[in-house]
């Protein structure tokens, strides 16, 4: 090698890149709003979770009776899929109560056809009539379909899919406020070379 040239410059192991993290009050205000999200889900499992226990307690205390179908209301949309059977129960004291179920989309065909369907009355409650059965044919005969018992267990399933989406929710909002606090908001960070 030469002596009139310069010798390289030795390099470190650690590179003089300092990065600092900068994060400005409106990001920071967003994450910690976004905690928000989480506990709106976690307000919708605790409301949910009302719906099957209203249901069981129809079921298991309400009086059977045979309710006539005043009408069926459908909508097969896209985006939202809806059905509705709107019912008239008699009741011991002579008088009748009318309700419209919400139906889940699978088992509105089993009930649409049908003049009267077999269901709970429990006046007073937040769900006065639950329908009880509906009968289906099939290659090997009638099959009777418990649909309140369907109906309480979508209702647990929408209140479990409200806590797991918390829960995902709650991980990720947290991982984000904590990638934040350590190493700053990533379009905001600057680098400087020594």
């Amino acid at each position: 090698m030469p002596a009139d040239l310069p010798a390289a410059p030795a390099l470190s192991a650690s590179p003089s890149v300092v990065l600092s993290p900068v994060v400005s009050p409106s990001v920071r205000l967003v994450a910690r709003l976004m905690w928000l999200m989480p506990a709106i889900l976690v307000a919708a499992a605790i409301g949910l979770a009302q719906a099957p226990l209203e249901l069981s307690k129809t079921l298991r205390e309400g009086t059977p009776a045979i309710a006539r179908v005043v009408a069926f209301e459908t909508t097969e949309r896209s985006e939202v899929s809806f059905d509705a059977l709107t019912v008239r129960a008699p009741l011991p004291s002579g008088d009748s109560l009318t309700q419209t179920i919400p139906l889940p989309h699978g088992v509105a065909p089993l009930v649409s056809s049908e003049a009267t369907v077999p269901v709970r009355v429990l006046p007073g409650s937040a769900r006065p009539i639950v329908i009880e059965t509906a009968t289906v044919e099939s290659n090997r005969g009638p099959v009777v379909w418990n649909v309140g018992g369907s109906q309480v267990r979508i209702a647990i399933l929408s209140c479990v899919l409200c806590i797991v989406g918390a829960v995902l929710l709650a991980i990720g909002v947290g991982s984000w406020n904590r990638y934040l606090t350590r190493h700053g908001d990533p379009g905001e960070r600057t680098t400087a070379v020594a």
